[in-house]
């Protein structure tokens, strides 16, 4: 993961943290994915971040949510 993605990663799940505050009916499908973006950060692969920002973009469009 190269920094570009590394800082990305940190600035969707920091912009995820304050949708759970704003979005009381998905707090816990938000706070899932901050969990999740966090541990992709700890692994600190492509592959992490692929799959993170993939599965984050399906989760937030089917809950009509945007970044």
């Amino acid at each position: 993961m190269n920094f570009y993605q590394t800082d990305t990663l940190a600035a969707v799940i920091a912009r995820l943290k304050e949708l759970t505050r704003e979005y009381h009916a998905y707090e816990n499908t938000l706070a899932q994915l901050c969990d999740e973006g966090e541990k992709a950060l700890r692994i600190h692969s492509e592959d992490a971040y692929n799959t993170f920002m993939s599965e984050c973009g399906s989760t937030l469009a089917a809950i009509k949510v945007e970044l």
